[in-house]
């Protein structure tokens, strides 16, 4: 889990006052699991090869920019950022499994953006927020040269959840 956050408060009598606030935060996790090479042999009941990320990105950035003589400017900037690698491979490899196989790799981040610019003066008021959050997230499951016998199944299973949620306001008077 990360958390970030920024707060600018401002306040000038004279002709202007400016504040911002910037946060930045990135998750980039590198997961693999892997069962390889050719002298390996794994036997079982039931075989689980399994690879997982969970990312959890917080920020937030608020400004406030009170301007008791012309001008105020607030301004609020919030990057998040996810790029996961996760893979589970099984390579040159044999498994023999009286039930199931399952080669597994997944990931589950979520995003949660907030960003608020406020600029109050007599005058003039100039107000901005920008949120940015991306998710650049690689999910790979792969059976490659192997030998495999499931007396029940076989699974080769890749799954993406990531999620993002932004929320971006401004109010300038």
């Amino acid at each position: 889990r990360i958390t970030g956050g920024a707060v600018a408060l401002g306040g000038a009598t004279g002709q202007f006052a400016g504040v911002a606030s910037v946060a930045l935060q990135a998750s980039d996790n590198v997961v693999r699991a892997g069962i390889t090479g050719t002298s390996t042999i794994v036997t079982a009941r039931d075989i689980l090869l399994n690879g997982s990320a969970t990312s959890n990105v917080r920020g937030s950035a608020g400004s406030l920019g009170l301007g008791f003589g012309q001008a105020a400017v607030g301004l609020s900037v919030v990057e998040n950022n996810i790029a996961n690698t996760v893979s589970s491979t099984v390579e040159d490899a044999r498994l023999r499994s009286s039930r199931d196989i399952v080669v597994q790799s997944r990931s589950a981040g979520t995003i949660s953006t907030l960003s608020i610019g406020i600029a109050i003066s007599r005058n003039v008021g100039l107000a901005g927020s920008v949120a940015n959050s991306s998710v650049a997230t690689e999910v790979a499951a792969t059976v490659k040269r192997a030998d495999i016998i499931a007396d029940n199944n076989l699974g080769v299973i890749a799954t993406n959840k990531d999620g993002i949620a932004v929320s971006a306001g401004a109010l300038g008077a």
